[in-house]
């Protein structure tokens, strides 16, 4: 679960998939409301007068939309997956004055892990910022610090890219797409040009390893301006994704 930054809600994320050979057998009602069961069990009893809910994410029109609505879920919030078809063409963005990149060394993964989880505490939702959870992370086969791009100002962390690529993805879907998987700017060094300098290295960065596509996500209401400023980058919204949500008691999430 995480709690929203807000501290009014716990939210319990339910995730699941099913084959699309076996769609449409019952299996994933089954899924969702096992996953719900389990959720209450974990947490049975109210949490310092936070409301619960269920939250998961499905894709517009999606066949997991469908599901959720007709469980008692509702949109919350829109998210967009953007992408970029194509990295040639990609001009490079000079870093603003005053800021170095740095290699991403194990003595500073909890440094950019704090550093990233604040710059979004004015986003909405929640997330995990325990230790425990950037270890997970880190232990993700996915994850390679060689892709991060981290901006510093002295002995500040002002910002970065944590790239990522996905091996097996792309061998399954026939493609070679990099992604920008977190973007983000502490508010201290916002408005000065830094994010645009480090998208740009990034998309270089990922056509050097092979890729010749980008993708990243992005709640549609962001309150940074992060949609237009991928634009300007050349991505463009390629799916609309749904926030959903169900409170685990009864009566409407306030």
């Amino acid at each position: 679960w995480v709690d929203t930054r807000d501290g009014e809600l716990r939210e319990h994320r339910l995730w699941g998939a099913v084959d699309p050979a076996h769609r449409r057998r019952g299996i994933g009602t089954a899924l969702l409301a096992d996953n719900e069961r389990r959720a209450r069990a974990i947490e049975p009893a109210p949490v310092d007068g936070r409301a619960k809910a269920f939250g998961s994410f499905a894709g517009e029109g999606r066949p997991a939309a469908a599901l959720l609505e007709r469980s008692g879920y509702e949109m919350a919030r829109w998210f967009f997956e953007m992408l970029r078809p194509s990295l040639d063409g990609v001009a490079a963005v000079p870093l603003p004055a005053g800021f170095e990149l740095r290699p991403a060394g194990p003595g500073d993964y909890p440094s950019i892990w704090r550093a990233n989880r604040e710059a979004f505490r004015d986003h909405w939702g929640g997330s995990d910022e325990s230790e425990a959870a950037m270890r997970r992370f880190l232990e993700t086969p996915d994850t390679d610090p060689t892709l991060w791009l981290i901006a510093w100002e002295g002995s500040e962390i002002a910002g970065g890219v944590i790239n990522a690529i996905f091996a097996h993805e792309n061998e399954a879907m026939g493609y070679r797409r990099g992604w920008l998987e977190s973007v983000f700017t502490r508010r201290a060094w916002r408005r000065r040009g830094l994010a645009q300098a480090l998208i740009a290295r990034s998309l270089l960065l990922l056509r050097e390893r092979g890729m010749t596509s980008a993708g990243l996500g992005v709640d549609a209401a962001n309150p940074s301006g992060a949609l237009g400023l991928y634009e300007t980058a050349g991505f463009a919204v390629h799916e609309r994704f749904v926030a959903w949500r169900k409170p685990m008691e009864e009566g409407p999430l306030t």
